[in-house]
């Protein structure tokens, strides 16, 4: 049983579909998590008892015996996981009511949960409206007010480059389950300036050929785009990535796809059809429906995005000093004068 984990995860009908039951059953209570040894319950069940033997011989059989307490309430639906993966469900609504699932690829921790700031401004990106708690000023460029197209838009500090990132980083690893041979940061051309993609994925529209792709997170809010549809600012951030990308890319014998989002999560037409490729893939490598893998991957991308854009509202762009900095120290300075320093202080 070593370095094995069970978890038991078991919901009623309203602590499904009321968000202020699931606030009161899961966040509210006294042990809202159980451990017994190696074994992890989470649960929106009262009074749930999980009993499993502690060890057993290799080869034998286990029984798992869960007791809950419904309130004369409604089962919706009780799941249990092995290392992380969904092996067993039940669903007493369904036919069958029983499911088991030898090999689940969908891991349980899907980093959909969000802080309460960061789902405050999802809410306040989406709607428009300015967050709560804002600084008065930008403490990156100094701007006097700090509102949330600046917070959006300001490039100092990087966060707005970190926003790519965490959108890029999510992208690739979808791709990385679906096809494979995923590469960050491919160097499409070398001459001149240079010019260099997000990813590079092989056989996604086509065997055996590279596909590159650039990703562009829009804000669509901004006050140029006052007088523009959601839709049309990005189509044409797609056309303003294909002017720069689709030439060189020809030339590499590969085909671009730009991604565009718009920082609240609306997909460009295109970033929606590459999407669905990804669900497709999926849903036929890990033999699981299609409509499943649609919602998990669209949450996956779309918390991502929010929780990035959280992030240009709440980080700092400021720089973080060390404390060999405040000493006038620089990198450079060698390890044995630095040691005889730190003894002298």
């Amino acid at each position: 049983m070593d370095n094995m984990s069970y978890c038991l995860f078991g919901s009623s009908a309203s602590s499904i579909f009321t968000v202020e039951n699931f606030v009161h059953e899961n966040l509210h209570r006294e042990n809202p998590i159980l451990t017994n040894g190696t074994f992890d319950l989470c649960c929106g069940l009262r009074d749930l008892e999980f009993i499993a033997p502690l060890a057993i011989r290799a080869g034998e059989d286990l029984t798992l015996t869960c007791r809950y307490n419904l309130d004369n309430d409604t089962l919706y639906s009780i799941q249990w996981y092995f290392n992380h993966k969904q092996f067993f469900l039940h669903f007493p609504r369904l036919n069958p009511r029983y499911r088991v699932v030898p090999e689940m690829h969908i891991d349980v921790d899907d980093h959909f949960d969000m802080s309460p700031s960061e789902f405050r401004d999802a809410l306040t990106m989406r709607y428009h409206r300015e967050p709560t708690a804002m600084p008065k000023s930008c403490d990156g460029c100094g701007a006097p007010n700090f509102t949330l197209e600046h917070a959006l838009c300001c490039k100092t500090g990087g966060l707005v480059t970190g926003r790519h990132n965490e959108v890029r980083d999510v992208l690739g690893e979808l791709c990385e389950k679906a096809w494979g041979n995923t590469v960050k940061e491919p160097i499409i051309n070398e001459e001149g300036p240079g010019l260099r993609g997000d990813l590079a994925v092989r056989g996604v529209w086509e065997a055996q050929r590279e596909a590159l792709f650039d990703i562009r997170v829009e804000d669509t809010d901004a006050p140029s785009h006052a007088s523009r549809t959601v839709r049309s600012v990005l189509i044409s951030a797609e056309e303003e990535k294909k002017r720069k990308y689709l030439a060189a890319c020809e030339q590499r014998h590969a085909t671009f796809t730009p991604l565009v989002t718009s920082v609240d999560g609306v997909f460009a037409p295109q970033m929606q059809a590459f999407i669905l490729m990804i669900c497709e893939r999926l849903s036929e490598k890990w033999n699981r429906p299609y409509s499943s893998i649609v919602g998990w991957v669209r949450s996956r991308v779309s918390v991502a995005i929010q929780r990035a854009g959280s992030m240009c509202i709440r980080a700092t762009r400021r720089r973080w000093r060390g404390g060999e900095s405040l000493l006038g120290y620089d990198d450079g300075v060698s390890d044995e004068l630095m040691s005889e320093c730190w003894f002298v202080f």
